[in-house]
């Protein structure tokens, strides 16, 4: 689904460039609902990017990140 949404917004700009290009139209070339791109992609820029969001269900973390987690810091030791 992620990657026919793509296919289809890279269609919509190679016939209409970046202003004519909406999410609802997308959906509508894919044969989707208008909300299926917004399950996929956080918007439309990141499907103009081509890089899908990591889907989110009510079984997924919220905590999910791609970005590695901090190092924690040690409390200062004041001299001791």
């Amino acid at each position: 689904m992620r990657q026919t949404l793509i296919d289809g917004a890279r269609q919509i700009l190679a016939e209409r460039g970046h202003e004519q290009f909406s999410l609802n139209e997308v959906a509508r070339r894919a044969g989707v609902s208008t909300a299926a791109p917004y399950r996929h992609f956080s918007g439309r820029d990141e499907l103009l990017a081509g890089s899908p969001a990591p889907h989110r269900s009510a079984t997924t973390p919220s905590t999910y990140s791609s970005r590695p987690s901090p190092t924690p810091r040690r409390p200062p030791s004041f001299g001791l």
